[in-house]
Formats: C-alpha cells, sequence, structure tokens
C-alpha cells in the first residue's frame, strides 16, 4: 500500500502507473495529478518567495498560511504555528524546498491526468474543501479519473488534514487500508 500527500501522491500516482502489479492499495491525500493557474501560480510564487525571504519563521509562517484550514487558523496564530512546525522539524534548504516546488510543477509534463485511467490499484482520495494548495477540484478530479476510486471530502480543513484533524483522518485511512 501506497500512502502519499501532496508532492508524494503525484509520487504515488506515478507508481501505481508504472508498477501496477506493486501497489495493492492506494491512498491520495491533498495531492493533484495536474497544476491549474491557481496551484502553478501559488508554487511559482513559493519559489521567488523562499528566494528572497531569509528569516525562516516569516517563510514558515506563509507556508502555514497556505496549508492550515479555517479552523486550524482560528485555534493557534501563524507565529505559533510555524514555531511549533520549526521545532518539530527542520526547515528544508532553500534550494532543496525550490526542487521539490519544481519537481511538483514538473510533473504536468508526464500528462498524468490522461493516464489516470490505468491505475488498478483500489484507490482512496481524500481532499479538502479549504485547501489552498489543491483545492477540492483537484481530489474531485482524481477521484472522477481513477477507477473505482473513493473519494472523502473533509470538510473545514487545509492542506494536511492528518496535522489538522489526526484522529478523524486515522480513521478514515485505517478503514480504507484495512478494509
Amino acid at each position: 500500500s501506497i500512502v502519499g500527500h501532496s508532492l508524494g501522491g503525484k509520487i504515488a500516482m506515478q507508481v501505481a502507473l508504472l508498477a501496477p502489479a506493486r501497489v495493492d492499495k492506494l491512498a491520495l491525500i491533498c495531492s493533484s495529478a495536474q497544476h491549474d493557474v491557481q496551484s502553478r501560480s501559488l508554487m511559482e510564487l513559493w519559489i521567488s518567495l523562499r528566494e528572497e525571504i531569509a528569516d525562516e519563521l516569516v517563510f514558515a509562517e506563509m507556508i502555514c498560511l497556505c496549508a492550515m484550514g479555517p479552523d486550524a487558523l482560528a485555534q493557534v496564530s501563524l507565529r505559533e504555528a510555524a514555531e511549533t512546525w520549526m521545532k518539530k522539524t527542520r526547515l528544508q534548504r532553500g534550494s532543496a524546498f525550490i526542487r521539490n516546488v519544481e519537481a511538483s510543477l514538473a510533473q504536468d509534463s508526464l500528462n498524468t491526468l490522461a493516464q489516470l485511467g490505468g491505475i488498478q490499484a483500489p484507490t482512496l482520495v481524500v481532499y479538502s474543501d479549504c485547501d489552498r494548495i489543491f483545492p477540492q477540484k483537484h481530489g474531485e478530479q482524481l477521484v472522477a479519473a481513477i477507477p473505482g476510486a473513493e473519494g472523502v471530502l473533509m470538510e473545514r480543513c487545509g492542506h494536511a488534514p492528518m496535522a489538522e484533524r489526526p484522529v478523524e483522518f486515522a480513521r478514515i485511512l485505517q478503514s480504507f487500508l484495512l478494509g
């Protein structure tokens, strides 16, 4: 089984397409097969900002603003969210972050969306209605394109449902993987 979030979901889709016999189940979390104008523009802006913002905390706050849903934002300030994130994990070096964003953008050239009908594994797509990075329509597009895919919309949630609503997310994922 493969579970991929965001860029990890893009990678998981490629594995499922290139080595279908190796994938029993596929879970795609807040991911996308193809950028639209909004997600591409946001990612291009991230690259520019990562090159310009020297203050790691300010950069982390910007990412938190993009990733957090309204309920999470109402509970904790951006500064607190960024500080917590930075305590739990080190931010990627700027060059590594930029390469990851460029990899996400470059995936469009693989024409993954047109190939999704070839995914054979049972697939769960979890998407959020308040995801600013890959909005709800990206999840709906995956569900429509992957044969038999099950879609789960997590309402009032941002780009990281596993962080914003871990108990609910774990229940959804466990049910799929164990079912």
